[in-house]
């Protein structure tokens, strides 16, 4: 619903200021910090209640803004480059058979891997 509202919002050309970004975030934080703890000794159970209900809608509140103020932004707020975010790496190719009746010669067969074992037997067929 907020990404609803924040496309909506930029679709008829209406900015809200990049700058509510940082201040609901600080707010949410503050939010965050004094969420009440039940284990902590609480004057009562109704005013625990109270404040933990308030901390709640606080939060949730200032998720929605934020989510709608990224979602009107989208032209000034970049997104990280896409390929940054993938690892690359290289696959060995499984060992060949002479390469591990080689490795034999150090160790005891019973310590093959299992990926030895099929490289071997696919080696062999």
């Amino acid at each position: 619903m907020a990404y609803y509202v924040g496309n909506e919002l930029f679709q008829k050309q209406f900015h809200i200021p990049i700058t509510l970004l940082s201040i609901t975030a600080i707010i949410s934080i503050c939010a965050a910090i004094l969420y009440p703890s039940k284990k902590l000794n609480q004057p009562s159970k109704h005013q625990l209640y109270a404040k933990q209900k308030s901390c709640d809608f606080i939060l949730a509140a200032s998720t929605f803004i934020i989510i709608i103020t990224i979602v009107n932004n989208q032209d000034t707020i970049k997104p990280p480059l896409l390929s940054a975010s993938f690892a690359s790496f290289i696959k060995k190719p499984p060992p060949k058979a002479d390469q591990i009746i080689a490795s034999l010669r150090y160790r005891d067969k019973s310590s093959l891997s299992r990926v030895e074992k099929k490289g071997f037997k696919e080696s062999i067929l």
